[in-house]
């Protein structure tokens, strides 16, 4: 059984409990990036007892699977903690080009902002501005799990709730029925639509 959801630890052992008593192996599966920009050698991280035995066979077939261990805890883990950091990252930068469109210094914002990073990032604003449109319920969901595995250790998620508040006020737009469940053009549609009124 090969679990590919983004999910917490806890959420993991949970589920492998269910699973492994019926005497089926289980392997957690974490894809780490978009599965369209990469198709089948997409990154995959595995873990679980069986996960070095079942990666070479699907890595013979062109996939791009690494295994992390023998825990399957562990690749829920490291997927979901990247994404407590990446998607809080949407978030502020969400917030802040919202906050310059209504200043009329949008893409001079965007501009300074990408010259902080290397020259690619305006590309990558736009894409994950572009994407969370349509995301950003199943992204806001995914938060949860990210809050709760900080939560498990000790962690106040401060970020993690944040960034869901910020993704559950973009899912109530309806972006992804406005831009027929596609990628919007560019970040620029995303956030006129985002300050439209309903």
């Amino acid at each position: 059984y090969l679990d590919v959801n983004s999910i917490s630890p806890a959420t993991t052992e949970k589920i492998a409990a269910l699973i492994v008593p019926t005497g089926a192996d289980f392997v957690k599966f974490s894809i780490m990036y978009a599965v369209p920009l990469h198709g089948v050698k997409v990154p995959i991280l595995a873990g679980g007892a069986k996960a070095a035995a079942i990666a070479p066979r699907l890595n013979d077939y062109g996939m791009n699977i690494r295994v992390i261990g023998t825990d399957p805890k562990a690749t829920a883990a490291i997927k979901i903690l990247r994404a407590a950091c990446l998607k809080g990252i949407v978030a502020l930068l969400f917030e802040t080009l919202l906050a310059a469109q209504k200043y009329g210094l949008r893409d001079q914002t965007l501009e300074y902002i990408a010259e902080t990073f290397t020259d690619p990032f305006a590309q990558t604003a736009d894409a994950w501005i572009s994407s969370t449109a349509i995301h950003a319920k199943r992204r806001a969901g995914e938060m949860d799990e990210a809050i709760e595995a900080l939560t498990d250790v000790g962690i106040t998620p401060e970020m993690a709730q944040a960034t869901k508040r910020i993704h559950e006020r973009i899912a109530a737009k309806n972006l992804a029925q406005k831009f027929g469940g596609e990628w919007a053009p560019s970040y620029r549609e995303v956030l006129d639509a985002m300050l439209q009124p309903k």
